[in-house]
C-alpha cells in the first residue's frame, strides 16, 4: 500500500517499479485518488502481482530500497507478516486507513517470530472466602503475554524496530493473522548483535487479543462474504454495528468482516450501476434477492455468498394486484393509479400490490418515484405493497414514495436506495426515501412500514448519504416495524404534528455531518399524543440528539440498545404538561463522545419539559464518553418522579470526571431506591434554584452521599460501591452489559417491567437490577392472546376488550393488542354505524363521532363494535 497526501495541486507522476538486477522499468503504474476535503487529495495504491525478484520502487524523483519478492516457504517461515489499522483517519496524520468508507491494512513482512520460551501467564480475578475456608471464585481473566523477537541470526536495522514502535500505536495489528497488543508501555528492548556493526536484534513483549476467555469461546468472530466469481466487480460489501475492520481481498472476490463477540453486525451489499442482488445465501440457507443481513448476538463465525445480476433498465410487467391477478404493471405509478381509478371512493377490500420478480425501479423523472394524493379517506381496507424482498426502489438521490391525504397503507419487504441524498441532483423541497402527509384540515391515517430496509448512500461517493428518510406532517398511526434504516447523516426521520407514532424493533445506525441540515437526529417530532420507541438498536455519531422531541403528551422508551453517540440520546421541551414519560429496561453505551454545544451534558435532557410522571426504572447506563462532564438527566418540572432498579458506571476510565446520575431541577414527589452507582458523583439531586414552595429539595452535599440521600427517605436498598468495583460483565473482560454471575443486586419488584431488553419475564425471585434481568423467563412470542386494552385520552380512563366502554363523542381512544408478539401485523375495523375507523399496527388511536341528523345535527352517540385482524 502506498499512500502520497497532496493539497491536489499537483497530480504526482505514476509509479515505476525497477528490476534491481537489470537496472530496467519493468512496470508503471497509476495513481488512484480520493479527495478527502476541500484542502487535501490521497494518492494511493496497492501494490501486487510481483513474480519473485528483486525490486525497487521510483517516484517523485526519489528511489526506494531494494526489496524481495518470494514464494519460498522456507525462506516465509522465517519471517512474520504484520498488519495494522487504525478505527478511523482522526488520530494520525501521516497515513490514511479509510479510503471512501472501505478500511485498509498496511503490511509489513520483518525477519522473526515468537519463541515458546518467551510465553508468561497472568490472572486478573477476584475471590471470595466463605465463612466454611472455601475459596468462591468471584470472576476470573487469565491472559498470556508473549515476547516477539525481532530479527534474525543477521539481526535488522534499528529503522525497524522504529516502525514496530509505530505499527503497535495502530488500532488493529495483527502478527500473522493473530490480533496483539503492546503490553503497558513496553517499547522495543534493543540488543547489540555483535559489537561495531549496526545490527540489532529487538524484544517486544505482547498480549494476544481476542485469546479464548473463561466463557471457552472467542472475542472476535469473522463474517466470510464471497461474491459469486463471473460477478466479481458488481458490487462492494460495507458492514456497520459492532465491526472491528472490513478486508477486501486483492481481486475483490471475498471480503472478510470481524465483529465483537455478542455484537451486532449490518453487511451491505452495494450493487455498481446496472446490477442488483440476484441471490444472498448466508450459512447456506437462500435469504433471496437481499442486499443487506444483520447478524445480532454474534457467536459464532458465518459466511455468505453473493450471485448479482443484470438489472433491467427498465423493468417492465414485476407488479400484479390481487383482485386482477392477470394484470402486470411495469412502475409503481401506473399500478396505483390503476388502483385509485378502480376505487376513485376509496377501497371497499384489501387490495395487494406484489412484485413478482426482481426489479430496481428508479425515478425516471419528477422528484418522486411515485405519488398518490387524496384519496382513501373513509374506507376501512388497506393498500398493501409488498416487495416480496424483490423490489427495490432507487431514487436517484431525490425522493421515493409519497402518500398526500392517503389512509391506510401497508408497504413490507421493500429496499429504498439512493434516496434523498442530493448527489448531483437538486430539488426546491425537502426530500425523503418515504413521505406520509395530511394537511391541517385532515390528518392522513396509518402508514405500517414493515420490514424495509431504506440504504441512504450515493452509491458513486460513499461519503454523502441521505438528508432524511422518513417524513410526515399532520398524520396519525404511523408504524416503524422491524426496519433496518442506515447512512443517513441528516434528520433521519422528521415528523410533524404526528398524532401517534411507533418505532418497534428496528436497528438504526446514523452519522452527523457538519452543514447538512440544522439540527441532525433520528428523529425530530413535535407535537404529538403519543411516541412508543420500543426493542430498537440505535446507534451513530450524532453529535446533537438521537431523539428531539418538542410537546409529545406520552414518550414510552422501551428495551433499546442506545451506543456510540456524539451527543445526547433525548432531549425533550413542553409549552404544556408532558402526561407521561417512561424510560424503562434500556441500555444506554458511550453517548457524549462529541456533542456540536459544550453544553449538551446529559444522556436525557429533560430540559423546560414539565412532566406529570416521569418514570426512569431498571436501565443500565455505562457511561463511556469522551465527554468530561456528563448527566443520566438533568433540567425539568416533574411533578412525580420514580427512580428504581438502575446501574450507573462511570465507564470513562477516571474517576477524576464529573459523572452524574439522575439531576432534576425541580420535583414535587420524589420516589427512589435500588439503584447501584460506581464511581459516580451526584446520585439524586433535585436543587430547587428558585426555592419553590411546592417543590422538594435535594442539594448536591445530599445527592452525592447514599446514606445522607436515606436519612431524607430517599434511595432505599441503593447501593454506591468503591470507585473500581466491577460489576458488569464488560468490566471483567467480557463482552456483555450483564451484571457478573453470582453478585447479589436485586430489584424492587413494585417497579420490575413486564419484559426485560431480551424480553424475558421476571421470576418469581432472584431478579436484578438494569435492564439485563440473570433470573428473566423467555417470552414465547409464538403464544396466541386475543384482547386489547385501551386508553380514553379525553377522559384519562383504562378500559379492556371484556366489556364494553362508554365515552363522550370527539374522544381520543387508545387500543393495544394483548399478542406478547413484537412483530405481529394487527388490524382493528372499528365499525359504527355511520362512521368507521381503521387503526394498521398493534397500537394506536381513533376518534369516537356523534351520530348526525341529515341536517348535521346531534342525535346521539355512536355505538362501536371492535374487530382484531
Amino acid at each position: 500500500m502506498i499512500e502520497i497526501l497532496s493539497d491536489g495541486r499537483d497530480v504526482p507522476t505514476s509509479i515505476s517499479v525497477i528490476d534491481a538486477i537489470t537496472n530496467k522499468a519493468i512496470a508503471s503504474y497509476e495513481w488512484n485518488s480520493w479527495k478527502m476535503n476541500d484542502n487535501k487529495v490521497l494518492y494511493y495504491y496497492v501494490l501486487t502481482g510481483l513474480s519473485s525478484g528483486f525490486y525497487r520502487i521510483n517516484l517523485l524523483g526519489l528511489s526506494s530500497d531494494v526489496f524481495k519478492v518470494t514464494d519460498n516457504s522456507r525462506e516465509l517461515d522465517e519471517t512474520t507478516l504484520i498488519r495494522y489499522s487504525m478505527r478511523d483517519n482522526r488520530q494520525r496524520t501521516d497515513s490514511v486507513f479509510f479510503i471512501n468508507g472501505l478500511q485498509f491494512f498496511f503490511e509489513f513482512r520483518a525477519p522473526g517470530g515468537f519463541c515458546d520460551d518467551n510465553w508468561r501467564f497472568a490472572v486478573d480475578n477476584e475471590q471470595f472466602l466463605a465463612p466454611s475456608g472455601d475459596i468462591v471464585e468471584l470472576y476470573s481473566q487469565e491472559t498470556t503475554q508473549k515476547v516477539f523477537t525481532l530479527g534474525n541470526a543477521m539481526g535488522c536495522p534499528i529503522w525497524y524496530a522504529a516502525m514496530l514502535n509505530r505499527i503497535l500505536c495502530c488500532s488493529y495489528v495483527y502478527f500473522d493473522n493473530v490480533r496483539y497488543a503492546r503490553k503497558d508501555s513496553n517499547v522495543p528492548e534493543q540488543n547489540l548483535l555483535i559489537e561495531g556493526l549496526k545490527s540489532y536484534v529487538f524484544k517486544q513483549s505482547l498480549q494476544q487479543i481476542g485469546e479464548v476467555s473463561s466463557k471457552g469461546t472467542s472475542d472476535i468472530f469473522i463474517i466470510i462474504v464471497s461474491i459469486n466469481s463471473s460477478d466479481i466487480g458488481q458490487c462492494t460489501v460495507t458492514a456497520t454495528g459492532n465491526v472491528i475492520n472490513v478486508i477486501e481481498s486483492v481481486d475483490k472476490s471475498n471480503y472478510t468482516i470481524t465483529v465483537e463477540k455478542y455484537g451486532t453486525a449490518t453487511v451491505n451489499i452495494l450493487p455498481e450501476d446496472g446490477y442488483q442482488v440476484k441471490e444472498l445465501t448466508v450459512d447456506g440457507a437462500s435469504q433471496g434477492a437481499l442486499s443487506s443481513f444483520t447478524f445480532e448476538n454474534v457467536q459464532e463465525g458465518h459466511t455468505m455468498s453473493v450471485v448479482m445480476e443484470i438489472v433491467e433498465e427498465n423493468p417492465t410487467n414485476f407488479l400484479v394486484r390481487n383482485d386482477l391477478p392477470n394484470v402486470y404493471y411495469s412502475s409503481t405509478q401506473s399500478a396505483v393509479d390503476a388502483i385509485k381509478t378502480a376505487y376513485p371512493n376509496g377501497l371497499t377490500q384489501n387490495i395487494t400490490l406484489t412484485c413478482i420478480k426482481p426489479a430496481t425501479e428508479k425515478r425516471l423523472s419528477g422528484t418522486w418515484i411515485a405519488e398518490l394524493s387524496k384519496w382513501n379517506e373513509k374506507s376501512i381496507c388497506c393498500l398493501i405493497i409488498d416487495g416480496a424482498d424483490r423490489l427495490v426502489y432507487d431514487g436517484k438521490s431525490l425522493g421515493g414514495l409519497q402518500f398526500k391525504e392517503v389512509n391506510n397503507v401497508l408497504l413490507r419487504n421493500i429496499s429504498f436506495v439512493n434516496c434523498a441524498n442530493y448527489a448531483g441532483a437538486y430539488s426546491p423541497s425537502e426530500l425523503y426515501a418515504l413521505n406520509f402527509v395530511g394537511s391541517a384540515s385532515r390528518n392522513a391515517r396509518n402508514l405500517l412500514v414493515y420490514k424495509c430496509n431504506f440504504n441512504g448512500v450515493y452509491p458513486s461517493d460513499l461519503t454523502k448519504k441521505a438528508w432524511r428518510t422518513i417524513g410526515s406532517k399532520y398524520s396519525e398511526n404511523l408504524t416503524l416495524l422491524g426496519c433496518d434504516i442506515s447512512n443517513d447523516y441528516g434528520n433521519c426521520m422528521k415528523l410533524t404534528n404526528c398524532q401517534y407514532v411507533s418505532l418497534i424493533k428496528n436497528t438504526i445506525s446514523v452519522d452527523y455531518s457538519l452543514g447538512v441540515v440544522a439540527h441532525p437526529s433520528i428523529m425530530t417530532l413535535k407535537n404529538c399524543y403519543t411516541l412508543n420507541v420500543e426493542d430498537n438498536k440505535m446507534s451513530g455519531d450524532v453529535r446533537e440528539n438521537y431523539f428531539e422531541l418538542s410537546n409529545v403528551d406520552r414518550f414510552y422508551f422501551l428495551r433499546n440498545e442506545v451506543s456510540g453517540g456524539g451527543g445526547r440520546a433525548i432531549t425533550m421541551s413542553s409549552l404544556g404538561s408532558m402526561k407521561e414519560v417512561v424510560v424503562d429496561s434500556n441500555l444506554f453505551v458511550g453517548m457524549l463522545n462529541g456533542p456540536a454545544g459544550g453544553w449538551m451534558k446529559e444522556y436525557i435532557n429533560l430540559g423546560t419539559a414539565k412532566i406529570d410522571r416521569l418514570c426512569m426504572n431498571n436501565n443500565t447506563c455505562y457511561m463511556s464518553g469522551k465527554f468530561y462532564e456528563q448527566y443520566i438527566t438533568k433540567g425539568g418540572t416533574v411533578e412525580d418522579a420514580y427512580i428504581y432498579n438502575n446501574i450507573a458506571i462511570n465507564a470513562t476510565g477516571t474517576s477524576t470526571n464529573s459523572i452524574n446520575g439522575f439531576i432534576i431541577n425541580r420535583v414535587k414527589s420524589l420516589h427512589t431506591g435500588n439503584n447501584l452507582y460506581e464511581s459516580m458523583r451526584g446520585l439524586v439531586v433535585s436543587p430547587n434554584a428558585d426555592g419553590e414552595s411546592d417543590y422538594i429539595t435535594v442539594d448536591w452535599t445530599t445527592g452525592r452521599d447514599v446514606a445522607k440521600l436515606q436519612v431524607a427517605g430517599y434511595e432505599a436498598n441503593s447501593i454506591k460501591v468503591e470507585d473500581g468495583t466491577k460489576l458488569l460483565e464488560k468490566q471483567n473482560g467480557g463482552d456483555s452489559y450483564k451484571l457478573i454471575e453470582g453478585l447479589e443486586y436485586y430489584s424492587n419488584m413494585s417497579y420490575f417491567p413486564d419484559a426485560d431488553i431480551e424480553y424475558k419475564a421476571k421470576a418469581s425471585t432472584g431478579n436484578t437490577r438494569g435492564c439485563y434481568n440473570l433470573a428473566g423467563i423467555a417470552i414465547d412470542e409464538t403464544q396466541e392472546v386475543t384482547g386489547y386494552t385501551g386508553e380514553d385520552y379525553s377522559e384519562v380512563k383504562v378500559f379492556g376488550s371484556t366489556a364494553q366502554y362508554s365515552t363522550l363523542a370527539d374522544s381520543v381512544l387508545r387500543l393495544k393488542h394483548n399478542t406478547p408478539d413484537r412483530l405481529k401485523l394487527v388490524v382493528f375495523s372499528v365499525i359504527g354505524s355511520q362512521h368507521s375507523d381503521l387503526i394498521l399496527g398493534k397500537s394506536g388511536i381513533m376518534h369516537t363521532s356523534p351520530v348526525l341528523d341529515a341536517n348535521g345535527e346531534y342525535q346521539e352517540d355512536e355505538l362501536y363494535t371492535i374487530n382484531v385482524d
